[in-house]
């Protein structure tokens, strides 16, 4: 019955279950039996405690609910490197370090709001971006035309809108300006410790090189990872080595901030430089400063439109968003 009702809660059959949690040497005794049967604590009766870690399949009392998260995130994860595959795109996301990522953007002191713009940007789900619009493209074409980045495209160039497209290389006049301006004000960053001194600088390369906006956002791979153990000393401790790269990490943060605010704002000017009706009305007063919210680069771009035309571009960019 305690099992029954372990299944009910984690929405998982039997099988699974049994199988994610005790492997094959699975066997259900009464609890009497086992020999820490004394020190079982009472919410296992409950059905809220588990016996093993996920990760290190090691014997361990861990809370089910975490438990289930867990193999959930692990599935959708693995779901999510399946259908890159059917596109013929290398998997990426069984390679994360999305605890680590939940602490550098502070998601649990969030607002829901809050929360959710940066899950979006963990994820990777804003459906702006060309590299997930173009995933309902019916044909080749359609799919080029959605993937190819909008804001940077020319006669003479063109590069697919993708995430490490948007923070790293787009071409933009705000970008490139946003970009320019964040990478003055990193080289400003106190560096208090060795430990600092060390981590740092290869935090700022690899933010430059491909992925770096994973870096950004605490959501590293295994190959990030092996370029920061390469300056780690043996007496370093793990509590030190957080510590550090927490507080690096918030300047780094910043850094996706500014970039995605810029965004918002081209993004902006080019849905206003492809309506005439609206580009000769504000043409004279768009502000060259960036904003911190989407919200604030509306409000300014309405309240330059004559009201006869507020509901057409009100209209267009709810396309955007």
């Amino acid at each position: 019955m305690a099992l029954a009702s372990a299944y009910a809660i984690s929405g998982l059959s039997q099988t699974e279950f049994c199988s994610s949690i005790y492997g094959t040497l699975f066997q259900e005794d009464p609890v009497q039996v086992l020999p820490l049967s004394e020190c079982i604590p009472p919410d296992l009766f409950l059905n809220r405690w588990i016996w093993s870690d996920l990760s290190s399949e090691s014997i361990l009392l861990i809370p089910l609910e975490a438990r289930i998260s867990d193999v959930k995130r692990a599935d959708a994860q693995l779901a999510r490197d399946q259908d890159r595959a059917v596109r013929h795109h290398p998997p990426r996301w069984q390679d994360v370090t999305l605890r680590f990522a939940a602490k550098v953007l502070h998601l649990s002191g969030k607002s829901f709001g809050e929360r959710g713009h940066y899950e979006r940007l963990l994820h990777e789900r804003h459906w702006t971006i060309g590299h997930n619009a173009c995933k309902g493209a019916r044909t080749d074409l359609e799919r080029t035309s959605l993937l190819t980045c909008k804001l940077c495209a020319s006669d003479m160039t063109a590069a697919d809108d993708t995430y490490d497209h948007t923070f790293r290389s787009c071409q933009h006049p705000l970008m490139c300006q946003a970009r320019a301006e964040s990478d003055g004000l990193l080289l400003t960053v106190p560096l208090l410790t060795d430990l600092d001194r060390r981590l740092f600088p290869v935090l700022l390369r690899l933010v430059q090189e491909v992925d770096g906006h994973r870096i950004c956002m605490g959501n590293w791979n295994s190959s990030q990872i092996t370029q920061l153990d390469q300056v780690l000393l043996p007496t370093d401790s793990v509590a030190a080595l957080s510590e550090s790269l927490l507080a690096l990490s918030k300047h780094l943060v910043t850094r996706i901030d500014t970039l995605w605010a810029a965004r918002q704002q081209a993004v902006y000017h080019t849905a206003l430089s492809n309506t005439p009706e609206a580009a000769s009305s504000v043409a004279s007063s768009l502000p060259l400063l960036l904003r911190s919210s989407m919200q604030s680069d509306s409000a300014m771009f309405l309240a330059s439109i004559p009201p006869g035309e507020r509901r057409n571009f009100k209209r267009s960019g709810s396309q955007l968003t």
